[in-house]
């Protein structure tokens, strides 16, 4: 059900009230009407009621590969120490319980689709994998990962270059927020999983794109408004998984999605 205008209007004085007043910038559109920039943060049940909104162009940045490949390859030498700080020092035990759901076993072949710099190599080669692929768009974060003890290659998670029921095992942490199409990303995932394999995504609750730059978040932000993709997944896994399982970490800003595809 739609909110009543009114409501909106008063959300825009609430904003004003907490951003000031000069923060607020309006645009005019096409049609005569305005629009404020800020309008971005609401809901999307808030913002349907405005009349006939077009676009901003400010915020209508393409989510494309080409931009993750750049923002990735741009923050390679200091990913990792970003990552640890963004998590309070606890990014490798977040990891490590992403892992314990995959259940790697000695001799499985398993792909970690966004490896990044290879963060998850070291704990995969712990649990006794040998036979692992990493595979991620940036090429600089590749160069890092490759250090790490692993074959890697430079592929889309959105067009993964591997054969149907290739891997034992699938892992992507912190991917599906940062490309243009989630579920075409995750349909990849379980395209390339044997059946019988395991499969764990784990990502943040934050709004899609914030990692890339406050620009393609807000473009984000103007199509969908905040989307909380973790019930979208698990829906979508549960889909095409059977035994899905969800857990929550980091106060729940965290989760871990993890299932078996159907022998």
């Amino acid at each position: 059900m739609h909110v009543a205008c009114p409501q909106y209007r008063a959300s825009q004085v609430a904003i004003q009230q907490a951003v000031g007043k000069r923060r607020l910038r309006k645009t005019r559109t096409s049609g005569g009407q305005r629009l404020d920039i800020m309008s971005a943060f609401l809901p999307l049940r808030l913002r349907r009621c405005t009349a006939r909104p077009s676009p901003v162009s400010l915020v209508r940045v393409p989510f494309s590969p080409k931009l993750v490949r750049a923002t990735y390859d741009r923050r390679a030498p200091i990913y990792d120490a970003v990552v640890q700080a963004l998590a309070l020092g606890r990014d490798r035990s977040y990891r490590r319980r992403a892992l314990e759901a995959l259940a790697a076993r000695p001799g499985d072949r398993v792909l970690d689709a966004g490896c990044g710099t290879g963060r998850n190599f070291p704990m995969l080669a712990v649990a006794g994998v040998t036979a692992l692929q990493g595979c991620d768009l940036s090429s600089r974060s590749l160069a890092r990962a490759a250090r790490r003890g692993a074959r890697v290659a430079q592929a889309d998670a959105e067009q993964l270059p591997y054969r149907d029921d290739t891997f034992d095992r699938v892992l992507s942490t912190y991917v599906l927020t940062s490309v243009a199409n989630w579920r075409q990303a995750l349909g990849e995932l379980v395209r390339v999983l044997k059946p019988g394999g395991r499969l764990v995504v784990s990502d943040d609750r934050l709004p899609p794109g914030w990692f890339l730059g406050p620009m393609p978040m807000l473009g984000m932000l103007r199509r969908e408004g905040w989307v909380d993709l973790h019930r979208d997944v698990k829906s979508e896994m549960e889909k095409r998984l059977r035994g899905v399982e969800l857990r929550f970490l980091h106060l729940r800003m965290i989760y871990v999605i993890s299932g078996e595809k159907a022998a």
